[in-house]
């Protein structure tokens, strides 16, 4: 495996083909504004972990914790294949209006089934409000479809500055109403789920004034771009199913196994752990995506070269994510007791594992996303389900067996995305036309 890419990425230096030539234009409109919505989003977090662990309560925040990933049923499952179509026909299309309205419009068509996961995920939680957890929860999914849809289309048009505007404002009212509701109505869960609530409500309305533009443009027949069954199907569904599965899975097994005490701890930490390899992996999907989606893939030659572009940044993102998770390890002493509160002083121990998961998780994406770009979408399936498998049996191994080997678990799974996602995709993308 280190031998195909060392190979990759040299084929691609010897191809002339860079993907670090940053203009002033670009550091001025693309660079900064990236920078500066990862700065309030991880300066929001930070403030989001020093009040919730103060003021929340350790088994109150584990329940908040799954409610949250649950929230994502809308814009990743659901949902998840039209904002994928989006993105792959945005920077393209000159029928950008066509593209919008038929994405709401197949959504209008999904609604039904969102209603029934939010149900269903609601009352399969261990909690005594079942029917408030489905209605914050619908109406979140909702909303949250809006503003993913919105942040993925100015990023594909490279508009990172009207991004921005809609990031910071997420962050800052994901961060602080659920905590500010929580202590000043005393309302226990219901306070946290209404105050996420509001986050999405907030944003979704920014986010739908940044639209408007694009939705009042006249269609174009001759441009117009249809779903096809690729990203109209059930298939970018389950796969979306399948990664919010993953996305949760090590929380809920915590949850099942270990108890709401435990899982409030083991939710801090993800948190904390995951923000920074996470906002790594965000900042170099936005800068890279466009590109990537823009290549040409007509040849073998063509793909190889996008395979090593997409190897380049992934090995940096493994890197550097592994070494800010280590960071931040060998800094919690000096955060228990002023960033973190007492109470979360266990949470210390799962941060550089859960900070591990994160960074394998987001190369897992890049991946996916070479997929994308590659024109090579049916095969998302199988690259994306070999993952997803790895993770899900290595977890629920890892937590049955006990919390030691739960850590060493986590400390591990930054090689999964390397051995199964790359591997497989790799193998698709380098088959032929």
């Amino acid at each position: 495996m280190a031998k195909s890419i060392a190979k990759s990425i040299r084929h691609s230096s010897i191809a002339g083909r860079t993907d670090v030539k940053i203009s002033p234009r670009d550091l001025r409109q693309r660079v900064l504004p990236i920078l500066a919505s990862q700065a309030v989003g991880l300066a929001c977090g930070l403030l989001g972990v020093r009040l919730t662990s103060r003021w929340v309560l350790p088994a109150d925040y584990g329940l908040y914790g799954v409610f949250l990933t649950l929230t994502p049923l809308g814009m990743t499952v659901v949902f998840g294949g039209l904002i994928k179509f989006a993105s792959r026909e945005w920077p393209v299309t000159a029928d950008r209006g066509g593209v919008l309205r038929t994405v709401f419009g197949a959504a209008v068509r999904k609604f039904p089934w969102l209603v029934l996961a939010t149900v269903v995920a609601a009352f399969a939680m261990p909690t005594s409000q079942p029917v408030l957890l489905a209605a914050a929860l619908l109406v979140s999914a909702s909303l949250l479809f809006v503003v993913q849809l919105t942040q993925t289309l100015l990023q594909s048009a490279r508009e990172h500055w009207e991004d921005f505007v809609l990031s910071a404002l997420g962050s800052a009212t994901r961060a602080l109403a659920p905590p500010l509701l929580y202590v000043v109505t005393a309302a226990g869960l219901g306070a946290l789920l209404g105050g996420f609530t509001l986050h999405a409500f907030l944003t979704a309305f920014v986010a739908s004034f940044l639209l408007r533009r694009w939705w009042r443009q006249p269609a174009h027949a001759p441009g117009a771009s249809t779903l096809g069954p690729t990203y109209g199907g059930s298939m970018f569904m389950l796969l979306a199913a399948v990664g919010w599965v993953q996305a949760g899975w090590h929380r809920w097994i915590v949850a099942w196994f270990l108890g709401a005490e435990t899982s409030g701890q083991f939710v801090l930490a993800s948190n904390l752990g995951a923000l920074l390899p996470s906002m790594l992996g965000v900042m170099l999907l936005q800068f890279f995506q466009p590109g990537w989606f823009t290549a040409t893939v007509a040849t073998n030659e063509d793909r190889r070269q996008l395979m090593a572009r997409v190897d380049r940044v992934a090995l940096l993102l493994t890197v550097a994510g592994l070494a800010l998770s280590a960071a931040l390890h060998f800094a919690m002493p000096l955060l228990i007791g002023t960033l973190i509160g007492n109470a979360y002083a266990p949470a210390a121990g799962y941060v550089f594992g859960t900070g591990c998961l994160a960074t394998a998780m987001a190369t897992g994406v890049l991946y996916h996303v070479l997929l994308l770009a590659a024109r090579r979408e049916r095969a998302c399936g199988v690259v994306d389900l070999s993952g997803a498998l790895c993770f899900g049996i290595g977890g629920l191994v890892a937590v049955a067996a006990g919390g030691t080997w739960l850590n060493a678990w986590l400390w591990a799974s930054p090689v999964v995305p390397w051995i199964a996602n790359r591997t497989m995709a790799r193998r698709s993308v380098l088959a032929g036309a």
